[in-house]
């Protein structure tokens, strides 16, 4: 049987489309907070997309050390739209393009009670919707209740 791509440059270039940003977005399978995954031959494991193709086209990436993005899109694959920085780096680019509030909104008291009766009647997206938090709150909030 062939095989689909001959190396890891044509693995990354044949599963990007280019938008008018000049994004290479990812077209292949994706994580769950939408980054790119390459499987298989690329070290023999599965990886970020974005940090095969920094690897790729740019330089190793040093050891603890994270792919951030200059356009802040997480399919984005485009060695130019890439850098290298530390954890720091990246929440501190994050912060100052206001990708971060830093004020989490929690669930109030009388929502937590909401929350009890309406577990199994509405999805966790409705109620985060409904009560203005995010769909993680939720869960946790149910997780933390199934561990009482």
């Amino acid at each position: 049987m062939p095989k689909k791509y001959e190396n890891d440059l044509d693995r990354i270039l044949g599963r990007v489309i280019v938008d008018e940003n000049d994004c290479w977005i990812w077209q292949g399978s994706k994580d769950n907070h939408g980054y790119g995954m390459v499987r298989g031959s690329y070290k023999g494991k599965q990886d970020k997309a974005h940090r095969v193709s920094y690897s790729m086209f740019v330089e190793q990436i040093p050891a603890g050390k994270s792919v951030c993005h200059t356009c802040d899109v997480r399919a984005c694959v485009n060695p130019e739209h890439l850098w290298v920085g530390s954890a720091a780096d990246n929440a501190r680019d994050a912060a100052e393009k206001k990708r971060l509030s830093g004020n989490r909104k929690r669930l109030t008291p009388e929502q937590k009670a909401q929350l009890v009766t309406l577990r199994g009647t509405a999805s966790k997206k409705e109620l985060a919707e409904t009560f203005g938090v995010s769909q993680g709150t939720i869960q946790r909030y149910w997780e933390a209740q199934d561990a009482k």
